[in-house]
């Protein structure tokens, strides 16, 4: 069977499955859509007409050439069309008649009637019933009282064949479909699994009748309805013991997982829900005393219950349970949650445990398990978060109560349960993506022409190091010691394995791209994984190697590109070296060595002296092609001794943390004067010590070697403990990525899984999850960040991640990753990982990002707010985990500058263990000279205009003391520092989460997602469906389809007088043949393949720009060259000029012009203006209608049921 006919289920979700008539002529039955060809689907059911020729070739219903004036509605009751179907060979059509009508909400008749003048050889003739593979299997298919079961795996072709069938019955999710055929008739039915011909459905095909070997007439007629299969929510009114809303985090009370009101889960709403096709209830807790759900909590929680009992009031016997919950700080798979007990009316019951992994899992993964489909999912602020929807089959018996039992190993959630008589299958829909009217294939290409409107190599002066060393200032940012009072800011990206490993030619030419492309500066980084010699001590590396390295290194550097580095990422050990660490680095069952060696640094001398042996290989070596050692070259910039190595965010925790206790006791003993602590605060603080001891003798080493970089670490994590560490470095580093994979099977392995959250309505969670580490007074570098294809909304990172950079003053960023595979940067190659060079939407959006930074077109904020650190307050409460600096906090960073200092009104550890203090604060802003000076010169420095610190005890108190500045963090902070402390153009307004920079530059609104940077080089905007957004000097109205929009100067003038623009217009785009494992996209199952697709979107871009002249407008492809010449039309205001974007172009006739993502004006002066396009689309010409020639579809031929 032709498997192209598939869209319904081979298209993602925000593709329209079936072009649907207008609303007024739509058959007015609940689940209907239909196509213009008559091709319908009623629930999860897709109906449409197939005829074989005599040598079984087919044609489907979706040729149908539709005769003048169809289809057509009548007021929602009767929907029909007439038209030619083409037929193999060019042979006279088939005439299709075909009459729809509404019976009810739920009901339909259908009348098919085909004819051929001549007659026609046919071998199969009828309607075909499309069965997703999903939702069929394992289910049956009833022809009378006879059940077809459609098997897990493919057996045969042919499933069932029956003659004389009166009633089918198909299953569907929510609600079965059952086909009636008319009083004294019958069907003729056959049943195929359609996976012999590489199908993904089951067909029921119903045979025309006459069945004729030369077809002249045959028709159909049947009744069709849907049968709900309901479910009836059961209240949690009694049971229920928590709200949904949390104000305050970590009072032990309140709502949901108490983390506070940006992690709960308010964005539930109360009310009826469907929520993977199970009917529940969700409660009000503003009417319930505060309550809405069930919490049951971990061992150690003693303010929730271990277990509630549940009473229903149903009568009769229920056969299924559904619950709509979640888990927090989850076991591994396969330990219990909780269990499930059922008590019946008849007096006997039975448990039904709940397994992590099967039955549920954590509120914030959203990947479906073997009993757990994701049923619901929002955005929280922090994240996006979900709830699944658990089966559990009862024994058909009256029910008296259910009672939830946790297992006390994790916070357990049930917002509400559902019992139902019939089963209701909660399956997920897979996706599989391939080109149509929606995805067009794209031609992607990465190098840029010189000069060209993408040629941004004028940026940057080369080479690298002309003006000596990187330093840091005093104000807190970079800048070259020979160029003093001159800073300097970084874009770049990282080259990761056999990226970093190229032959000359292409190290010239990958070089002179990326300087083309914006960057000055690259990271290596996985690169000591490849660099060592395979067998070998890890300090051994490989002199081939090493010389593609150097020249790599020397191509950069000719270029004015700096290079930044790791000297731990990736490489391994052999057994015997790996023993040599200790500290039971023997154990056999250590399954990730690399992060072992992380953990084992700090407090092994054999891992130090191993980190020192490679370090000295790599800097003291003499660079060929620069004739200087990387430890002299003042082209190395930054190095991080190990990356991500914070001491408490690495795997093998448990087997580590011992390790770690077992010399806590002495470490007490040599320390006495320590204050009093919980044993877990105790550990924290170990932790923390041995870590900063670990960076202070890498550091010692390196510059030992003369190294001339500046040096950082734990470049990863935002928590309050890292504050004194960082204060150490010379620059703050971390690490942010949009929607990261999670990999539910093994690690970096298919299936991966994804959130497909949207940024702008998550708050910009990245970049804002990093803002906190900024120190204040020290330089801040991003060396990761990505926003990670597939999501679908990442094209607002071309927006967000330099508006927000900019804002908040910040020093060098680094896209994570240009590739991680040579061979990808040369040819083409899908879109594959973090890759931005095979993403088409990254790759521009990078660009983008690049040179909005580095010119600074984002204007700094004029003000700071500084969160204070204290000392135990630090150390958080949980064993090996460090306490998250306050989500209130950091969207303050959305309207001016934030960071974090460390204040202590005494040290509480002996000599420098702890390292910088600061001088007490208590005094806020208005301190006196003295022990101050140091502290209030810094915060003068940077204008720091509020310090927060954190809740004193369990209480909330938010009032400053004496209007002295201090406040302290909860969910009135961003609102009352705002109000008191910044001035307009600064705003919130909590009820649309919406947040104006305190430049004015910057807007963003949560609630509908829209977002807009105005200055006077850039102007952008993130836009969903219908959206309008107005900048000072551009407009955007967008289309259906979401994209991001920017209009930024080449030539550096202003827009007002700039005489040379690009325009970028993003959308999404896919592989084709990616495949995802249900409709939200969550689940990726294959990446795909070549070519590119990318997603039909347009925007009216409307310009108030120089009308002094004229302005020329190009379509141009990624490398900038000009393909297609452009008119612009007269925008909505009078003066403006309007760009009509659209990603795809239907006139092309070549794949390189079918789809267009940027675009160049420039203006020319004296010139005559070319004819502008009209402000509105000419009116579409109506089709008459020629009812003379309709068919009577009031005597269709039926088959009769044989006597």
């Amino acid at each position: 069977m032709c498997a192209s006919r598939l869209l319904t289920y081979w298209i993602a979700l925000w593709i329209t499955a079936v072009a649907t008539c207008s609303s007024a002529d739509k058959l007015r039955v609940t689940g209907f859509e239909s196509d213009e060809s008559g091709s319908f689907r009623l629930g999860d059911i897709f109906f449409h007409i197939k005829h074989f020729d005599s040598h079984w070739k087919g044609v489907d219903q979706a040729a149908l050439q539709a005769a003048p004036g169809f289809p057509r509605g009548t007021g929602g009751d009767v929907w029909e069309t007439q038209g030619k179907l083409p037929v193999a060979g060019g042979a006279e059509p088939l005439q299709l008649a075909q009459r729809l009508k509404r019976l009810d909400d739920n009901g339909l008749r259908v009348n098919y009637l085909v004819t051929h003048a001549r007659g026609i050889p046919t071998r199969a003739l009828g309607l075909s019933l499309e069965i997703p593979l999903q939702l069929g299997v394992g289910q049956a298919v009833m022809l009378d009282a006879d059940a077809v079961r459609l098997p897990a795996e493919f057996r045969d072709l042919v499933l069932a064949e029956a003659p004389r069938v009166r009633t089918l019955r198909l299953p569907g999710r929510r609600c079965d479909v059952i086909i009636t055929a008319d009083p004294g008739t019958a069907f003729s039915v056959l049943i195929q699994d359609e996976r012999k011909f590489e199908g993904t459905h089951f067909t029921v095909r119903l045979q025309f009748f006459p069945a004729a070997e030369v077809l002249t007439k045959a028709g159909l007629t049947a009744t069709v309805r849907r049968i709900f299969n309901g479910s009836q929510p059961v209240s949690l009114k009694a049971a229920a013991n928590r709200g949904f809303r949390d104000d305050l985090a970590g009072d032990r009370s309140g709502g949901w997982t108490d983390q506070g009101p940006d992690n709960d889960m308010s964005p539930l709403k109360p009310g009826p829900l469907t929520a993977a096709g199970v009917d529940f209830e969700i409660l009000d807790a503003t009417a319930n005393g505060g309550n809405g759900a069930v919490v049951l909590g971990r061992a150690e929680q003693s303010e929730l219950p271990r277990s509630v009992t549940v009473t229903t009031r149903a009568t009769a016997p229920s056969g299924y349970l559904y619950l709509l919950h979640a888990t927090a700080g989850s076991p591994p798979n396969g330990m219990p949650v909780g269990t499930v007990r059922v008590r019946y009316a008849d007096g006997s019951g039975e448990a039904f445990p709940v397994i992590a992994g099967r039955d549920v899992s954590d509120w914030w993964k959203l990947d479906s398990k073997e009993n757990a489909r994701v049923g619901w999912a929002g955005e929280n602020g922090s994240a996006i978060v979900g709830l699944y929807v658990s089966r559990f089959t009862l024994s058909k018996k009256p029910v008296l109560d259910f009672t939830l039992e946790g297992s006390g190993q994790a916070a357990w959630m049930i917002a509400a349960l559902s019992t139902s008589a019939e089963e209701i299958r909660t399956l997920s829909m897979p996706v599989h993506v391939g080109a149509n009217g929606d995805w067009v294939p794209h031609q992607h290409a990465i190098d840029i022409l010189p000069g060209s409107v993408f040629d941004f190599s004028s940026l940057t002066e080369a080479p690298a190091g002309k003006f000596g060393p990187i330093v840091a200032t005093s104000d807190g940012h970079f800048e070259f010691r020979g160029r003093p009072g001159n800073r300097v800011r970084f874009w770049g990206v990282n080259l990761c394995f056999t990226a970093n490993y190229l032959d000359r030619k292409e190290a010239d030419a990958l070089a002179e791209r990326l300087k083309r492309s914006g960057y000055n500066a690259v990271r290596f980084h996985h690169f000591d994984g490849e660099l060592i010699r395979p067998g070998n001590p890890s300090w051994e590396v490989d002199a081939n190697k090493l010389d593609r390295l150097d020249y790599l290194f020397a191509a950069l550097k000719k270029r004015g590109i700096y290079i930044n580095i790791d000297l731990y990422t990736f490489r391994t050990f052999s057994d015997e070296e790996f023993k040599s660490f200790g500290h039971g680095s023997d154990d056999p069952e250590i399954t990730d060595r690399r992060a072992w060696f992380k953990w084992i640094l700090p407090i092994s001398a054999k891992a130090h002296e191993s980190w020192c042996k490679f370090a000295k290989r790599l800097l003291s070596h003499r660079n060929p092609y620069t004739g200087m050692t990387w430890a002299e070259d003042p082209a190395l910039i930054g190095i991080c001794p190990v990356n991500e190595d914070t001491i408490t965010m690495q795997s093998e925790r448990e087997p580590m943390l011992a390790a770690y206790e077992k010399l806590l006791p002495a470490w007490k003993e040599a320390n006495p004067r320590l204050p009093k602590m919980t044993p877990e605060e105790e550990l924290n603080l170990f932790l923390q010590v041995k870590q900063q001891e670990s960076d202070t003798r890498m550091r010692d080493y390196l510059k030992s070697l003369g190294v001339q970089a500046l040096i950082t670490g734990t470049n990863f994590g935002c928590n309050i403990t890292q504050v004194p560490l960082r204060e150490r470095y010379d620059y703050v580093d971390d690490h942010a990525y949009q929607d990261h994979p999670s990999f539910p099977k093994n690690p970096w392995a298919l299936p991966y899984t994804f959130r497909q959250g949207d940024a702008v309505k998550l708050l910009a969670n990245v970049p804002r999850s990093m803002f906190a580490s900024r120190i204040l007074g020290k330089p801040f570098t991003c060396t990761e960040f990505n926003y990670v294809q597939p999501n679908k909304f990442r094209a607002q990172g071309m927006m967000l991640m330099p508006a927000y950079a900019g804002l908040q003053d910040w020093d060098a960023m680094y896209n994570f990753e240009y590739s991680s595979d040579a061979a990808n940067m040369f040819t083409p190659a899908a879109a594959a990982g973090f890759s931005i060079v095979t993403d088409p939407i990254s790759l521009l959006a990078d660009r983008v990002g690049a040179l909005m930074f580095r010119r600074g077109d984002v204007m700094p904020a004029p003000s700071s707010v500084v969160f204070a650190a204290d000392g135990p307050g630090a150390l958080g409460r949980e064993k090996g985990r460090w306490p998250a600096f306050p989500a209130d906090f950091t969207h303050l960073g959305l309207i001016t500058r934030i960071g974090a200092m460390w204040q202590s009104a005494e040290e509480f550890l002996p000599g420098e263990t702890i390292g910088v203090v600061r001088e007490d604060i208590s005094g806020g802003l208005n301190m006196l000279d003295g022990k101050g000076k140091q502290l209030k010169a810094m915060l003068r420095k940077n204008r720091v205009v509020a310090i927060v610190s954190n809740p004193s005890g369990d209480a909330e108190s938010e009032a400053p003391e004496d209007g002295n500045g201090i406040y302290t963090s909860g969910s009135t902070l961003v609102e009352r520092v705002v109000q008191e402390r910044l001035k307009e153009p600064a705003r919130i307004d909590t009820a649309t989460r919406r947040f104006v920079s305190e430049t004015g530059e910057i807007e963003l609104t949560g609630h509908t997602g829209a977002f807009r940077v105005a200055t006077p080089l850039t102007e952008g905007f993130v836009v969903h469906s219908g959206q309008v957004l107005r900048g000072q000097r551009v407009t955007v109205r967008n289309g259906e389809v979401f994209g991001s929009v920017v209009v930024t100067s080449v030539d550096g003038a202003p827009l007002e007088f700039s005489q040379r623009l690009l325009v970028v217009h993003l959308t999404n785009s896919m592989n084709t043949g990616m495949s995802f494992a249900d409709e939200d996209l969550r689940r990726l199952d294959d990446t795909g393949r070549l070519p590119h697709l990318v997603r039909r979107g347009t925007a009216d871009i409307d310009l108030r720009l120089r009308g002094d002249g004229v302005w020329r407008a190009y379509a141009v492809d990624a490398t900038g060259l000009r393909k297609e010449d452009l008119v612009l039309g007269q925008g909505a205001e009078p003066g403006d000029l309007r760009l009509r974007a659209s990603t795809v172009n239907d006139t092309a006739t070549t794949l390189w012009d079918k789809t267009t993502l940027a675009y160049e004006l420039v203006f020319v002066a004296n010139q005559q203006p070319r004819a502008a396009l009209p402000v509105t689309a000419p009116p579409v010409q109506e089709i008459p209608q020629n009812p003379d020639e309709a068919v009577d579809m009031d005597h269709i031929p039926t088959a009769p049921i044989a006597k």
